[in-house]
């Protein structure tokens, strides 16, 4: 086991892709968000130049988490030696049980996960996403040479197209700070269609010799791309209608969306409700479950505010992600109950969105 900060080395990442031998079978699992698909196209990209045995990676269907027992049960199919988990958090239980495991992630930990090796920027400034934990690991492995715009990427996603971050910078300076916000939003709006579909995203992350490529219509995937981002504008727009209710420091908006705009919502709304925590729950994403996004421009920890509500329990999820940006997902009762515990009234507790 070996727990690596991003300022200190990063040899034990290397070596585990070293260790990978021509005959082993290696699996990429990661978020679909542009952070994680951007860490995923980087350590793709590196592994094929190794000469690596791969597999298409294997991609969360909606509604999963990296831990759910469906996925885990598609990745053994494939038969891996070995898996590299990226941007997906860590908690203390195996995520695919029996096989050679590296994770790579930046989440506040809820655990040391156990795998062989785990590498993690949690706590460290500045914050390192996974897309440039992927790249400073693999940069020196393989043929990357120019592809770091998509650690760019990846940062943008999580930390904004003007981070002070050095990749970026260097991406800003060469294509632009509008190309950046394009093409993340661009990669961003793949998983959060209705389709959620990642695999288009990473395919054109892939095929894409610059982020120009997937802004101007470089790749076959971007025409699609831009389809959902229109897609995604269209149900942003028309939730955030909803009219929020207020319990104390808790406000929730609710709302039934087949698409993932909930932590649009909820970041959108604080600015309206800088004295609360927002809760924006969405009841239409998957079948008998809400999906919600939780923040808050309060200066306040938002998974510490869950926990002090409900307790976590291993098999739900709930209060997981970044102290200022968290959610989960409930079945309906559970999530009214939840409602129930911050003292909202009984017709809103029951009220169901269509």
């Amino acid at each position: 086991m070996a727990i690596i900060g991003y300022r200190a080395e990063l040899d034990a990442g290397r070596r585990f892709l070293e260790s990978i031998e021509p005959d082993d079978i290696t699996v990429l699992l990661f978020h679909g968000d542009a952070d994680g698909l951007c860490a995923g196209a980087i350590m793709y990209r590196t592994l094929e130049y190794m000469g690596a045995q791969l597999t298409f990676p294997a991609f969360m269907e909606k509604g999963e988490t990296v831990y759910s027992e469906s996925l885990a049960k598609r990745v053994l199919a494939r038969d891996p030696t070995h898996l590299i988990v990226m941007d997906t958090g860590s908690r203390p239980v195996p995520i695919v049980p029996g096989v050679t495991t590296m994770v790579i992630d930046h989440h506040r930990p809820e655990g040391v996960p156990p795998v062989d090796v785990f590498v993690t920027s949690y706590g460290v400034e500045p914050e390192s996403p996974a897309s440039l934990l992927t790249y400073e690991i693999c940069r020196e492995m393989g043929h990357i040479n120019g592809r770091n715009w998509l650690a760019a990427i990846g940062v943008a996603g999580d930390l904004g197209a003007d981070a002070d971050i050095e990749v970026l910078k260097d991406a800003r300076d060469l294509y632009g700070v509008s190309v950046i916000k394009d093409a993340t939003a661009l990669v961003n709006a793949a998983r959060r269609a209705p389709a959620h579909d990642v695999v288009t995203a990473f395919e054109a992350l892939s095929a894409a010799a610059s982020p120009l490529d997937i802004v101007e219509g470089g790749v076959p995937q971007a025409a699609l791309l831009r389809q959902y981002r229109e897609q995604v504008n269209a149900e942003f727009n028309r939730v955030l209608r909803t009219a929020p209710k207020i319990s104390g420091q808790w406000a929730v908006l609710q709302f039934s969306s087949p698409a993932l705009v909930h932590a649009m919502a909820a970041a959108a709304w604080i600015k309206r409700l800088s004295g609360n925590i927002v809760i924006a729950a969405n009841y239409g994403y998957t079948e008998g479950n809400v999906h919600f996004s939780v923040r808050s421009a309060l200066d306040v920890n938002l998974i510490d505010e869950l926990r002090k509500v409900c307790p976590i329990r291993p098999d739900v999820e709930f209060g997981h992600g970044h102290p200022k940006a968290t959610g989960g997902i409930l079945p309906l009762n559970e999530f009214q109950e939840f409602l129930r515990a911050l003292g909202f009234s009984e017709n809103i507790v029951t009220g169901v969105p269509t």
